[in-house]
């Protein structure tokens, strides 16, 4: 992890002893490293020859002391978002204490302000010990309402609860991705599988600072659907299981290795017959207009089913709660469980994983 001070003198001897004795104490998962004196230019020296900066979205934190650089607000703006990097502000204290002016990124996630004191108490927050959680499966089963319900619990527990949706409207692509949904550019038959994984890929990496800052502070993480929505949408659309298999593992290298998108540490598979399902989107007041997949015919809908259940099989980190119970009689309707049922199940397999 790698400190980019912009602080006074003094400022950055603090830090530096503090990491000393926090290293030696083992406090630290990983070594800081301490960037000081920072470029006088970090817009143009990133990319100079001379200064080799590189900001990395998954190492480096920006530490800046507004009353020492006047123009701070720009560099702020810059490192959450181009470089998509955390930043501390150091606001002082008492009447010395400093107010962000810019609502641009006055209640940016990437933002922490504190007191210079507190200053200590932040680089500690740093254990890489937070959990990804994501929420898949098909259109009306309750994904986002168990969001809710397992970010309400986990904060009564005692945690951190960070959520996201996607695709996500403000990140890349995201008017795009809307487009496509709403059928702008032809049919779910019509539209390739891989342009289809790729707008929802780039939408995502685009928060992925967000997201493996969450989880360096150890924060838990929920998602409602994430990367493996790609999984059980783009492949219902091949024909065959070899098929399915090569481009499973195409979207595992695309996401993970090449955007680098963190990994879910569990995928809770929300399972309901489609049918069931679509009783629920009629229902729903709220939701606007029905998207593609959403208003899909029920054969496209049970074949993504199928292929979310086939994907359960093949990744170890998934786990299939089955909203359905089925009539032990005869001639007997089955019943969807309640959402407290359902939370009750989800609730058991997080457990598992944070306790």
């Amino acid at each position: 992890m790698r400190l980019i001070c912009y602080l006074a003198p003094n400022q950055h001897q603090e830090v530096m002893a503090l990491i000393g004795t926090k290293a030696a104490e083992g406090s630290f998962l990983r070594n800081f490293e301490c960037l000081y004196p920072p470029p006088d230019n970090i817009f143009t020296q990133e990319v100079s020859d001379s200064f080799n900066l590189s900001l990395d979205t998954g190492r480096d934190i920006l530490l800046i002391d507004p009353t020492e650089y006047p123009a701070y607000e720009a560099i702020v703006t810059y490192c959450m978002y181009s470089r998509k990097i955390p930043v501390y502000v150091c606001s002082g204290h008492g009447h010395e204490k400093h107010e962000i002016q810019s609502k641009l990124i006055q209640d940016h996630p990437l933002l922490e302000i504190g007191e210079r004191s507190r200053l200590g108490h932040f680089l500690r927050s740093f254990t890489d010990s937070g959990k990804l959680i994501s929420f898949e499966g098909g259109d009306g089963v309750g994904k986002q309402t168990q969001t809710a319900h397992m970010k309400k619990k986990l904060e009564e527990m005692g945690h951190v609860v960070k959520t996201m949706d996607f695709p996500h409207d403000a990140a890349a692509c995201g008017k795009l991705i809307r487009q496509v949904l709403r059928g702008d550019f032809g049919t779910i038959q019509e539209i390739h599988p891989i342009l289809f994984a790729s707008l929802y890929g780039y939408n995502r990496a685009d928060m992925k600072g967000i997201l493996l800052y969450w989880l360096r502070r150890g924060y838990i993480v929920l998602l409602d659907r994430y990367v493996e929505a790609n999984y059980g949408h783009q492949l219902s659309k091949l024909n065959s299981e070899e098929e399915q298999s090569v481009l499973l593992n195409a979207l595992v290298s695309f996401e993970h290795e090449w955007l680098g998108l963190p990994r879910s540490h569990i995928v809770l598979y929300l399972d309901l017959p489609p049918q069931v399902a679509a009783s629920a989107l009629a229902l729903d007041t709220t939701r606007k207009a029905l998207d593609i997949h959403e208003s899909a015919v029920s054969n496209y809908k049970e074949k993504v089913r199928s292929t979310f259940l086939w994907c359960s099989e093949q990744l170890k980190n998934w786990r299939v709660v089955k909203c359905l119970r089925v009539a032990e009689i005869e001639g007997h309707p089955d019943i969807r469980l309640s959402v407290e049922e359902v939370h009750t199940l989800c609730i058991e397999h997080v457990l598992s994983i944070i306790d």
